[in-house]
């Protein structure tokens, strides 16, 4: 069976859209932070954080460039989708941009799914290459939204749990507001809850956001991901 909701008919090509982060790893204090995402299909990613510092990340191709316009320092960290897709803010464009939440990109396959009443529950397998440490991912789509993004380790324990609400309907698709991310370690969990405010959908992005590259004059450190 191809895996193709109904939400995927309708693409989007850009989003704009202003977020809150809150983000808590075991006992610490939340930390929030606030900004705008610009997003063009099928992979190209510009967050402008402006709260609690200036911060700009581009994601584009296999790389994520990290710049610091106030102090003048940029990071390059090469990586690929696999590692890309770990991040709260690409993770929720995904689900609402590629069938199957991109799975079949990042090498999974379906492996069984069921329906019930209004909902598609579907388990995937990860690919041979990750097969050691990671293991299903399990995709809930309910009345034709995404709700649930659970994520297994290879001994089947839970490590990720993602769960979407709020949706609002763009054409065909549904877009959710809120996205609520706990990861599970040995001895603490990590709480990720993002809000998305007023999501404008297939408009033109600024030539300033669009060609934007960060200045000759500022030295890039190169990291591997």
């Amino acid at each position: 069976m191809l895996f193709t909701p109904l939400s995927f008919s309708q693409g989007i090509d850009t989003l704009e859209v202003e977020f809150i982060r809150q983000y808590s790893e075991g006992e610490k204090d939340k930390e929030t932070t606030k900004g705008k995402i610009y997003y063009k299909a099928p992979a190209w990613v510009f967050i402008k954080v402006n709260h609690p510092l200036n911060q700009w990340i581009i994601i584009r191709k296999n790389e994520m460039l990290i710049y610091y316009p106030d102090d003048k320092k940029a990071f390059r960290i090469q990586s690929n989708l696999r590692a890309l897709f770990s991040l709260p803010f690409f993770q929720v464009l995904i689900c609402t941009t590629k069938e199957d939440f991109g799975l079949s990109e990042l090498g999974y396959t379906m492996n069984d799914y069921k329906i019930e009443e209004s909902s598609l529950i579907s388990d995937w397998r990860p690919p041979e290459s990750i097969k050691a440490f990671l293991g299903t991912i399990t995709l809930v789509f309910q009345d034709n939204k995404i709700t649930l993004f659970e994520s297994k380790k290879q001994n089947e324990e839970i490590f990720s749990r993602s769960t979407f609400s709020k949706h609002v309907l763009f054409g065909t698709i549904n877009f959710p507001l809120e996205v609520s991310t706990e990861k599970y370690f040995e001895s603490y969990s990590v709480l990720d809850h993002i809000v998305y405010i007023s999501p404008k959908f297939n408009i033109p992005i600024s030539k300033e956001i669009m060609n934007f590259n960060i200045p000759e004059t500022v030295h890039i450190n190169t990291i591997e991901w």
